[in-house]
């Protein structure tokens, strides 16, 4: 008896998991789709997993803070119940589109993305021909989803086929077709059986295993109710949500109050009024009054006086303290965003331990280097190996680094400041008469140094030529 496919089990279940679906018109293909066409167009392909989704749109809906908190509630489902992400990236749909989190994110993600890193070996020498492989745009994409994980919660990601060396087809998958717990990628969501991503025996038609052709990225769950994360975009939600209602609401004030309200007065009637008010109407988004006036037609401009007597401060310092959070929450310090750019990625920074730095250069230092170092070990430990073994001429025992490593930089510094701060102890003992150990310090050092050579004597020398020779030798 032959073995049923999950495409196979779909097909007999029909609309179970879908239901409605036959009959629904697509404007994107311009005629009916139904539940037969989009099994249809569920292609079951290792090399891309991208086509495995459904042609199905997932609903940007209003959402409060209520609905982010029942999102957590579906996610912490425990097991063998159903957790599922699906209303949490819903909420980060638009997330994500708030405009100061947008350059948050973007900024974050810059500071690792715009350094310059290389194949090298232990000892940091380059290996120029294999650098040149990696350094693509497909390859930098693919540096940019793992990254996403840290603010979705997780990345699944379909390489595509291989192309003359290159991966053109590189793909992020959806993340509410995937369920995190489960390890399954399904083709709608809400639906608990699919691809096993991880299975290293799990193989598509044509014999491909998606473990070989896909790389899954997630993060560490801080109340160990889920073996993956929520993203910062969790942390960062509530306050998007608040100043997405505030941009309404500042909205509507300014509308009420800051313009000024439009009053007509007439004596026509019938027809006529109808055109007067209408030109009242369309003359702006403010407000308007038409009034009976038996002296003619007349048309003023009130100025508001504040309505209840607020003056929309309120709404202004809500908002900065909103960003504020935002900013502390994705860059560690609520003025990175602003602050006047010193370094972005491939700089350095001045200063030892941060000394001399500003509060936001070092958070912004802090966030860079735990994403470096993060990124550096996927690439290394999951991601270029799986390259190697699809085919992609990078040498085995040689690995990914940024050249400017911040956190290495950092060291060197703190090792020069000690070394400096010994030296200086050296010479305080030799100018008060003593002799120093150098031995002792080049061991403590690593600076090879050996004590100068006494001054030559001779008796025939006067005592000023021989007070010459010491300062000399000194």
């Amino acid at each position: 008896m032959k073995k049923l496919t999950f495409i196979d089990k779909l097909k007999i279940t029909k609309n179970m998991f879908f239901p409605g679906v036959d009959g629904f018109k697509s404007t994107a293909t311009g005629g009916g789709m139904t539940s037969t066409n989009i099994q249809a167009s569920i292609v079951n392909d290792a090399k891309r997993l991208d086509k495995f989704q459904a042609p199905i749109q997932l609903q940007r809906i209003k959402v409060d803070l209520q609905y982010w908190r029942d999102a957590i509630k579906e996610a912490e489902r425990p097991l063998p119940a159903l957790p599922y992400r699906v209303m949490m990236q819903q909420i980060f749909q638009d997330t994500i589109n708030n405009g100061h989190v947008s350059a948050c994110i973007e900024k974050r993600q810059s500071l690792v993305l715009l350094k310059e890193y290389h194949i090298c070996n232990d000892d940091g020498t380059t290996d120029e021909e294999a650098t040149a492989l990696i350094n693509t745009a497909w390859f930098r994409l693919a540096m940019k989803y793992m990254l996403d994980a840290k603010a979705f919660g997780y990345s699944l990601i379909s390489f595509g086929d291989m192309v003359n060396g290159d991966f053109p087809e590189i793909r992020t998958i959806r993340r509410w077709n995937i369920s995190p717990d489960r390890l399954i990628y399904a083709p709608f969501q809400y639906v608990p059986a699919g691809i096993r991503f991880l299975d290293p025996e799990a193989k598509d038609p044509n014999g491909n295993k998606y473990v070989d052709w896909s790389m899954y990225i997630e993060t560490a769950n801080e109340l160990g109710v889920s073996r993956c994360g929520y993203g910062y975009l969790y942390k960062v939600a509530p306050y998007e949500i608040v100043l997405r209602n505030l941009l309404g609401w500042n909205t509507d004030y300014i509308e009420m109050f800051g313009s000024p309200l439009r009053v007509g007065k007439t004596n026509k009637a019938g027809d006529e009024r109808d055109a007067f008010e209408q030109m009242l109407a369309q003359a702006a988004f403010a407000g308007y009054a038409l009034l009976d006036n038996i002296q003619g037609e007349e048309i003023e401009f009130v100025e508001q006086k504040g309505g209840t007597g607020a003056d929309g401060s309120a709404y202004s310092s809500l908002e900065q303290r909103c960003m504020d959070i935002i900013s502390k929450i994705i860059l560690g310090h609520p003025k990175a965003i602003d602050e006047p750019p010193g370094r972005l990625g491939a700089g350095k920074s001045k200063g030892s331990s941060g000394i001399g730095q500003s509060p936001a250069q070092i958070a912004l230092d802090e966030k860079e280097s735990h994403d470096s170092r993060d990124l550096a070990v996927w690439l290394n430990d999951i991601y270029i190996p799986k390259l190697i073994n699809l085919g992609l001429n990078l040498p085995l025992g040689k690995k990914f680094a940024f050249k400017d490593d911040l956190e290495q930089e950092q060291i060197r510094r703190n090792e020069n400041q000690n070394n400096l701060e010994d030296a200086q102890v050296m010479l305080t003992i030799k100018q008060a008469g003593g002799s120093p150990d150098w031995k002792f310090f080049s061991e403590r050092t690593g600076i090879q140094t050996e004590a100068a050579p006494e001054p030559p004597v001779n008796p025939s020398f006067s005592k000023e030529i021989q007070n010459k020779l010491k300062s000399i030798y000194k």
